[in-house]
C-alpha cells in the first residue's frame, strides 16, 4: 500500500557479534483513479408533479475505478442555485424543473488523489393543464338591441407546475368571423344574436397549453316590439277607418298589410287610415296587420274591422 516503510537488516556471526543497517521504503501511488459520467440527459416531468424523481441506479457513473481504496461522493446544484450533497450514487435523487449539474467526486483515501467528471440533467415539464368550461350560457338581449354585452366566467384551470398560468379566449361569431385572442381579464364582449363559440386556451409557462369551448347563445327580445293594433272595430259601408288606437315601441320600423284588397293613406304610418274596397265590403271583414321591425327581429299584431252594408229596405211587390 502506498507509505513509508522502515526496513531494517541485522547481520550475526558465530561468536555473536552483530551489525545493523536500515533505510526507508516509501511506496507512492502515481496512477489516478478513474471516473467516467453520462452524458448530459434531459428528462419530462412526473405526471402530476413538477419535479422528476430519478430510479435507481438511473444516474451512476459509467465507469468508476481506482487501484487503491476510494470514495465516491456527489453534489448537485440545483437551478435555483442550491446545492445537495451526497455518498455514492445520486440516483434516487428529485430533481426540480430547470437544469441540475451534478457532480461525481472519486476520491482514494491513502493519498488523496482525486477526480470528478459533471453532467447535465434537464428536466422540461411536458404536462399540459388542466382546463373545464362553464356550462352553456344563453342571454337576452336588450328591448330594441340585435347584440348584447355578455359578462364571460373564467374556466377552471390547473397545472401541475405553474401556478398562474395564462389564459385567454377567441369568439366565433354567428357570422363566422372570429375576434381575439382576448386576455381572461377582458372578460365582458357584445356578442351578436345567436350562437357564438368561446374557445378558452390555458397556457403554462413551459408552452404546454389546453382548450375547451364554451357556446353562448343570445336571443333577440321580440316581445318588446310587439305593436298593439288597437281593439277589434265595426264601421259603415262606404267608410274609411282611421287606426287611431294603435302604439309601438319607439325606434321601429312600422308596416301595415291588409288580408283584403283595400288601402292605407301610408302603411309606414302608426295611424293610417284604411279604405275598405268593394271586395272587403261585399266579404263583410277584413283583418289588418301591424308589423314592427327592428335591424333583426319583429313582431305583429292584427285586428278584425267588420264592414256593415247599408241597410236595404223593401216596400213588398207592385
Amino acid at each position: 500500500l502506498p507509505g513509508q516503510y522502515t526496513i531494517s537488516y541485522e547481520a550475526k556471526d558465530a561468536s555473536g557479534n552483530t551489525a545493523r543497517c536500515a533505510f526507508n521504503l516509501k511506496v507512492v501511488d502515481t496512477e489516478y483513479p478513474l471516473l467516467v459520467c453520462q452524458p448530459d440527459i434531459t428528462v419530462k416531468s412526473d405526471p402530476g408533479t413538477c419535479h422528476w424523481h430519478s430510479a435507481e441506479h438511473s444516474l451512476s457513473p459509467l465507469l468508476a475505478k481506482s487501484n487503491c481504496p476510494g470514495e465516491i461522493s456527489w453534489e448537485v446544484t440545483n437551478p435555483d442555485g442550491s446545492a445537495s450533497q451526497g455518498k455514492n450514487d445520486v440516483s434516487g435523487y428529485s430533481f426540480a424543473p430547470g437544469t441540475s449539474v451534478v457532480k461525481y467526486i472519486l476520491k482514494e483515501s491513502a493519498n488523496s488523489q482525486s477526480v470528478s467528471c459533471s453532467f447535465r440533467v434537464t428536466v422540461a415539464d411536458g404536462e399540459a393543464p388542466l382546463i373545464k368550461c362553464n356550462a352553456p350560457l344563453a342571454v337576452m338581449t336588450n328591448p330594441g338591441e340585435c347584440d348584447a354585452a355578455v359578462t364571460l366566467s373564467m374556466p377552471v384551470i390547473s397545472d401541475n407546475c405553474d401556478p398562474v398560468p395564462v389564459t385567454t379566449y377567441t369568439v366565433f361569431a354567428p357570422d363566422n368571423s372570429m375576434s381575439g385572442p382576448f386576455p381572461g381579464t377582458q372578460r365582458t364582449q357584445r356578442l351578436q344574436e345567436g350562437n357564438s363559440l368561446v374557445m378558452w386556451t390555458v397556457t403554462d409557462r413551459s408552452g404546454n397549453y389546453s382548450r375547451c369551448i364554451q357556446q353562448v347563445t343570445v336571443t333577440v327580445d321580440s316581445q318588446s316590439l310587439k305593436p298593439f293594433t288597437g281593439n277589434d272595430a265595426v264601421i259603415c259601408e262606404g267608410t274609411p277607418y282611421e287606426l287611431s288606437g294603435a302604439t309601438a315601441p319607439a325606434g321601429v320600423d312600422l308596416v301595415w298589410e291588409t288580408n283584403g284588397t283595400g288601402t292605407f293613406n301610408d302603411p309606414s304610418l302608426l295611424h293610417p287610415v284604411y279604405t275598405p274596397s268593394p271586395a272587403d265590403i261585399l266579404n263583410g271583414r277584413v283583418i289588418l296587420i301591424l308589423t314592427a321591425s327592428s335591424d333583426c327581429a319583429q313582431a305583429s299584431d292584427y285586428l278584425v274591422l267588420e264592414i256593415t252594408g247599408y241597410p236595404e229596405v223593401h216596400a213588398g211587390p207592385d
